[in-house]
């Protein structure tokens, strides 16, 4: 850039490359928010699929729902909503 220009209008120049990153920063964290919300949400299904299916074999194979709470320490309610 000429050096007159840059003088003249460099504090503007740095206040808008300042005002660029803060802008970049806050969609960032937002992007970031989004992907471990996202990644929260596939890792408790896939929590929830696996301990359906925990549930079900265990059921198929004889043990009961008492057993299946306190053998594998799976709350009472799930199992009887799996069950159910």
């Amino acid at each position: 850039m000429n050096p007159v220009l840059e003088e003249f209008f460099g504090d503007q120049i740095k206040k808008l490359e300042e005002r660029s990153m803060m802008i970049g920063e806050k969609q960032g964290i937002k992007q970031g928010i989004s992907q471990g919300i996202n990644q929260g949400i596939s890792q408790g299904i896939s929590q929830g699929i696996e301990l359906t299916k925990t549930v079900l074999r265990l059921s198929q194979n004889g043990t009961s729902p008492a057993d299946i709470v306190s053998k594998y320490n799976i709350e009472e309610d799930l199992v009887k909503k799996i069950l159910s």
